[in-house]
């Protein structure tokens, strides 16, 4: 699929092409066909310095991409911790939703495990009680994935260690049904209730939700390796 000249420069990182562009009058918000912005591209691979003029340009902080995520949502995604900060500054919206399953940029860093990004959106206000469709939190994530300085972050925060998500599953049953037994100690001295107190009639209904398949977030770019405008 063709997408623009600066979509282009900016996927290769050509951060003097894409400021001739932007100075040429090219507009930074012209999306790609998978409604990729040039600034998703830049958040998605950690360009700071063509992010960074694509936002001297006015392209939109907060505009919607695949699946409704931000460019704070890629950047969350990957790991780009100084993009994320750069993002922050000039205003990207930390509770903004994706649509398949409504995570917060929290939400994803917290999946992802990328700490230097919970971190900095924590520092922003980044809500930890943000809930996605199934009721899980950000500390659901980190528990079930094992991202144990996620998990301490989040508690530090004020994250609920007793949240049940929509299945009645705390971040404690995340924890027990990924076997990482750092993170059950975590919770237990942050006074998290121990699965014994389940009600008997819910326990096996949980523990089956709890360890249910992972769905991991995934964004469909389609412009890591893209093709020039007008051909390869």
């Amino acid at each position: 699929p063709r997408i623009s000249e600066l979509q282009h420069a900016v996927a290769n990182n050509q951060y003097e092409k894409a400021v001739k562009l932007l100075e040429d009058g090219a507009d930074p918000n012209t999306a790609s066909p998978s409604l990729m912005t040039p600034l998703h591209t830049a958040a998605e691979a950690g360009y700071k310095d063509c992010a960074d003029v694509l936002l001297l340009h006015n392209a939109t902080v907060n505009a919607r991409g695949p699946d409704d995520a931000t460019p704070l949502h890629l950047a969350a995604l990957k790991g780009r911790a100084s993009v994320t900060e750069l993002l922050l500054r000039e205003g990207a919206d930390t509770e903004a939703r994706m649509s398949s399953r409504q995570q917060t940029p929290l939400w994803v860093a917290c999946e992802m495990g990328h700490t230097r990004v919970v971190t900095r959106l924590l520092g922003a206000n980044a809500s930890v009680y943000a809930t996605a469709s199934d009721g899980s939190t950000p500390l659901h994530m980190a528990c079930r994935e094992g991202h144990e300085q996620a998990v301490e972050l989040l508690i530090e925060a004020g994250g609920r260690v007793d949240e049940p998500d929509h299945e009645g599953a705390r971040p404690m049953h995340y924890a027990i049904a990924r076997q990482h037994t750092a993170i059950v100690q975590r919770l237990l001295d942050a006074g998290a209730a121990a699965v014994s107190e389940d009600r008997p009639e819910d326990a096996e209904r949980i523990a089956k939700a709890a360890a249910g398949p992972v769905v991991k977030v995934e964004v469909t770019s389609q412009t890591s390796n893209p093709a020039p405008p007008g051909g390869a």
